[in-house]
């Protein structure tokens, strides 16, 4: 079938919504919670992650599992915010597990990553999204839901355009990006995520530089959710 070209319906929104906001200098901090900010404290990966894989009971769900849980939060999203979103979790889980949250792969387009599939579910789509009806949110494992709910606590509040550009200031974005303009290869790899995302794990009464990222200390602050 016909229709506009991959990324327009994005592009739309973007020129639509450029603008509106400042740019922050942290991810918002809220007590309670793990804090997730961007910093350059630590360039390298956490010692023996690229090979490391933390085994855990859950198995990776589908993007759009993890699409409808955002849909439902009481907030109408659009297209371009729901797919940073799910960037987000999957970076932040996979610097957690070092295995992924959904299987889907994260693919590096003009305006921020994108999942090819849920662009495909909600393309011809205008305004804001709505869930699946047979989502059912307790199909997530306990310790997926409370992830789930930082990250909205985190990213949940800013706009589509702000978390667009926040993701083109990042390595995962920015390295794939400039590949695909070499080689038509677009995939923003596990490896990258976790090499980013792996270091930028802090305590909020963390004073000083945040160390590399445990399990325990990711244990704690879903203890606290």
């Amino acid at each position: 079938s016909g229709g506009e070209p991959p990324e327009a319906a994005l592009r739309r929104e973007a020129a639509s919504v450029r603008g509106q906001c400042a740019a922050p200098s942290a991810y918002p901090a809220r007590a309670g919670y793990l804090m997730l900010v961007r910093t350059q404290v630590c360039a390298a990966p956490p010692s023996g992650c690229a090979g490391e894989r933390r085994m855990s009971d859950s198995e990776p769900v589908t993007v759009h599992r993890v699409a409808d849980y955002f849909l439902t939060r009481n907030e109408p999203l659009t297209h371009m915010k729901l797919q940073k979103l799910c960037y987000y979790a999957q970076g932040f889980y996979l610097a957690f597990r070092r295995e992924p949250l959904f299987r889907e792969q994260l693919r590096a387009w003009a305006y921020g990553p994108v999942v090819r599939e849920l662009w495909d579910r909600f393309r011809y789509t205008r305004g804001h999204l709505a869930p699946s009806a047979s989502f059912d949110e307790e199909a997530f494992t306990p310790e997926q839901r409370k992830f789930l709910g930082i990250v909205w606590a985190r990213f949940g509040e800013y706009p589509a355009i702000e978390l667009s550009r926040m993701t083109h200031e990042e390595a995962p974005w920015r390295d794939a990006y400039a590949r695909l303009k070499r080689t038509r290869d677009d995939v923003i790899t596990h490896e990258s995520l976790i090499e980013w995302f792996g270091p930028r794990f802090v305590e909020l009464d963390t004073a000083e530089a945040p160390a590399p990222p445990s399990e325990e200390l990711f244990r704690r602050a879903l203890a606290r959710a």
